[in-house]
């Protein structure tokens, strides 16, 4: 508004120029309005308009009548009127070919742009014809015009008026730059918002803000190195704002950059800055830092909230969890994990591992049981694995360790190329059940199988004494 009143304050002072260079021409009649025009100079606005009223009452001159409709409209406005808008508007219909009919587009328009109307604030400098007003007035006009554009997302139309203004030397030439920047980064045109934020930056007005903003069109373009010593130098001005967003695409830059250490430090900084949490995807970024960085109590705290989601994101935070908590020596939490990992479908070789260390926690834990079933889920789903020899050494453990010696043997005998372990695995299954059976006809089966199998003299020798005891306690029939 005080645009507004600067610039019809202007128009005003002119025309009393005129009228005052003109004086020997009025007449009795032109009393009133040589009045008015004095009051309206003065900012006296209520009286001016009762002089232009009583001007209209006698006055013949067509064009000060014209005039002293405009002035008593223009006075409206200054006093906050209710009825100001419709007089302009009124004058605007009764004297379309006035040469002050666009500065009444102009003064609704602004209007309402205070007013942050800017439905209305369009559809006013819209109609105006641009040529008819003077240059400060034109950029003023234009650049307003973009802005409320720009707030009902009109970017085609703002992006227009901002890119006009940008490239001529005048008072919108910074902020036009700006907005231009702006929506250049939004539609992807890196090159210019370049151009356009490092052009707004040598505004004292916009420097402090522009850090932030060209800090991401480096991100964009990959310029890490470049990033990293154009944000390390704006954290060191006290000027600069939004500090915290530098310091995340510092952290962002040193995590494409694989080091780790230093991103860890500008992500930790971000958070410190922040009062909610991040973003998951930055979140896991950040926890992956944290694990990377050997930082595993925080790693867990961060992988935890983003493993709240059930989605993609949430599930390797599953598996990078119970990594953790294995390395921890947190079994139980790890094996949680785990099943929250191998239990959905999102990447093959991430499921691939998970049920791998789910099987081993629960033989580690003693949940034989489950570890058979998932040993043998992951047989099933990936028969080509190289972990072949392991997962078949587990298996035989599970069973063993189950007491299960009848799937032990089974199973062992089932294998092409047993390792030492699982042979001697193998010999020790149906020894330990024949010394725990309580009939000689089952126990000596297995007992027998495992002596033809037994590759070790001193077995054989243990063997043959274990048979020859049990013979002499055969009970009778």
């Amino acid at each position: 508004m005080r645009i507004l009143f600067i610039s019809l304050t202007y128009i005003v002072l002119s025309t009393i120029a005129v009228v005052a260079q003109s004086s020997l021409d009025f007449t009795s009649e032109d009393a009133p309005y040589r009045k008015g025009m004095e009051l309206l100079g003065a900012g006296k606005y209520l009286s001016a308009t009762k002089a232009f009223e009583a001007y209209l009452e006698q006055g013949t001159d067509e064009i000060k009548r014209a005039d002293a409709h405009y002035f008593i409209a223009y006075s409206a406005l200054q006093l906050k009127n209710r009825n100001g808008e419709a007089l302009i508007e009124t004058f605007i219909r009764e004297h379309p070919n006035h040469s002050k009919s666009s500065l009444a587009y102009y003064e609704l328009g602004s209007l309402k742009y205070a007013e942050k109307n800017y439905p209305a604030a369009i559809k006013y400098f819209e109609k105006l014809y641009m040529e008819r007003l003077g240059k400060e007035l034109q950029y003023e006009a234009k650049f307003k015009l973009g802005y409320a554009y720009f707030t009902q997302q009109e970017f085609d139309k703002a992006y227009e008026m901002f890119n006009d203004l940008k490239r001529i030397p005048n008072k919108y030439q910074y902020p036009s730059s700006y907005y231009a920047g702006y929506l250049n980064f939004e539609k992807g045109e890196y090159d210019w918002a370049f151009y356009d934020f490092s052009n707004a930056e040598k505004s004292e007005a916009y420097a402090p803000v522009i850090p932030s903003m060209l800090i991401k069109v480096y991100y964009k373009q990959k310029r890490y190195d470049e990033l990293i010593s154009y944000g390390l130098s704006a954290l060191n001005k006290n000027s600069v704002k939004e500090k915290s967003e530098i310091n995340l695409y510092l952290g962002e830059a040193y995590f494409q950059k694989k080091d780790f250490a230093s991103a860890s430090t500008y992500y930790k900084a971000y958070l410190a800055g922040k009062t909610n949490n991040a973003d998951p995807e930055l979140l896991f970024r950040i926890a992956y830092v944290q694990m990377e960085s050997g930082d595993k109590a925080a790693a867990i705290e961060s992988f935890k909230k983003v493993a709240l989601k059930n989605d993609t994101l949430g599930y390797i935070s599953s598996f990078y969890l119970g990594k953790l908590y294995t390395q921890t020596g947190n079994k139980n939490y790890a094996l949680s994990a785990f099943k929250v990992s191998k239990d959905h479908s999102y990447d093959p070789a991430l499921e691939e591992e998970s049920l791998f260390q789910y099987a081993k926690l629960n033989l580690d834990l003693e949940h034989f049981d489950e570890a058979i079933k998932s040993i043998n889920e992951y047989k099933l789903k990936y028969p080509n694995t190289p972990r072949t020899d392991s997962i078949d050494e587990l298996l035989s453990e599970a069973y063993l360790n189950s007491k299960n010696y009848d799937m032990a043997i089974k199973h062992i005998e089932s294998m092409k190329n047993p390792s030492n372990r699982i042979k001697k695995a193998y010999q020790n299954s149906p020894s330990s059940k024949a010394r725990s059976c309580s009939t000689m006809s089952n126990s000596q089966v297995l007992w027998n199988c495992s002596i033809n199998r037994s590759n070790s003299p001193s077995f054989r020798s243990l063997s043959s004494k274990h048979t020859i005891g049990k013979e002499r306690h055969i009970p009778s029939v």
